[in-house]
């Protein structure tokens, strides 16, 4: 198998599209806690199953941040693209992918969160 700069990567979006994962583009955001723009996929069977896609400006090079996220209330669309720390506590799971994971990876284990049985927030605490 290939390995792939984080440039020459293949899309994850055909994949998903195919599984029936929606796309939305998330503008970067200004102010005290600034953010890059985000590329979202997302998909809500019974849980909200999220993959972000943003770029890091480090000072020798940026670098791609992929992140699986599985949020236990369909309600919770708004925070998956909040800041780190409250995307952290809203989740019931997170993955960081390093940037030379293969797309192959990063679509099989998106799509394989959708069948992870998750409790709603009520009946965990």
């Amino acid at each position: 198998m290939p390995v792939f700069t984080p440039e020459q990567q293949p899309d994850v979006w055909p994949l998903l599209r195919a599984a029936g994962f929606q796309q939305r583009h998330v503008p970067a955001r200004a102010g005290a806690r600034p953010s890059q723009q985000m590329r979202m996929f997302y998909m809500a069977p019974d849980h909200l199953v999220v993959l972000l896609e943003f770029v890091v400006q480090r000072p020798t090079r940026d670098v791609k941040i992929t992140e699986l996220a599985v949020y236990p209330e369909l309600t919770d669309l708004r925070v998956a693209t909040a800041p780190p720390v409250e995307r952290a506590h809203a989740r019931f799971f997170g993955i960081p992918f390093e940037p030379r994971t293969p797309v192959s990876v990063i679509g099989a284990a998106t799509i394989a969160a959708l069948t992870v049985s998750v409790p709603r927030r009520s009946k965990r605490y």
